[in-house]
């Protein structure tokens, strides 16, 4: 299978307002993206300085960097497929490893994460400013908000650990535990999971008693699920059918 450039995207919460059911809905311009509209979504790139090693660009602004650029050797050291570096066991796939860039020199995986983290928040917060009627009020609750982020199945306390220590490090929370249980975690299997029950794909399957199987063919890894659903006290539950899979798109 031919890896493909991964992407993220952001949801965001409306103001909570008297009289109005909240909404959870897209962010759809990111800073320095052109092409906006629908579900955006930005690459997940980050671009560093070779003279000094700080962050010059992420995400829309980083492609756009590139390809304004002219000339034979770019000034700086460009990281895509990062997530992979965080993987678990990584000793025992170190095909993957030669297969992906490696990080650039004095740079730990954590510090991406951080400078590609701070990127997305401060768009959301552009975004809601310049969007929202009553967005003063709502970014004044910037020390109140709760972050859920996604991750590939199979990651677990380690990597979740990295990705508070990533949060922290972006400036998305304080340095506190109080803070740190604001950052919550889905993987990725459940993430589409909710999805398709939004959107209704699963009913007809799970009506019949029947399983589904979620596929997340994302640029850099490919996560498989299978759910099942029973009805207790008249609430839907469900549950895994099997242990979650996550596979690198190398590896396909």
């Amino acid at each position: 299978m031919e890896p493909t450039q991964p992407y993220n995207g952001v949801k965001r919460k409306l103001v909570l307002e008297p009289g109005r059911v909240p909404e959870i809905k897209p962010v759809t311009r990111f800073a320095d993206q052109e092409h906006v509209g629908g579900d955006s979504k930005v690459p997940s790139i980050v671009l560093y300085s070779r003279e000094d090693g700080r962050c010059l660009a992420a995400g829309a602004k980083a492609t756009k960097m590139e390809d304004s650029f002219e000339g034979n050797a770019p000034p700086w050291y460009k990281v895509e497929w990062f997530k992979l570096h965080m993987r678990p066991n990584p000793g025992l796939t170190s095909y993957i490893t030669k297969n992906i860039p490696p990080l650039p020199p004095k740079k730990t995986i954590v510090e991406i994460f951080a400078d590609f983290l701070r990127y997305l928040n401060t768009s959301v917060v552009d975004y809601i400013r310049e969007t929202h009627y009553n967005s003063v009020n709502l970014v004044s609750l910037e020390y109140e908000r709760e972050f859920v982020l996604t991750h590939p199945n199979g990651w677990e306390g380690a990597q979740q650990s990295q990705l508070r220590e990533a949060a922290v490090m972006a400036s998305l929370i304080p340095d506190t535990d109080d803070a740190k249980s604001r950052i919550h975690f889905v993987t990725e299997g459940e993430a589409g999971l909710h999805f398709c029950i939004r959107r209704g794909l699963t009913l007809q399957s799970l009506n019949n008693g029947e399983g589904i199987l979620v596929i997340d063919a994302g640029g850099g890894t490919v996560d498989m699920s299978a759910y099942g659903r029973r009805i207790l006290a008249g609430k839907s539950l469900y549950h895994e059918i099997c242990e979650p899979q996550c596979k690198s798109s190398f590896w396909l």
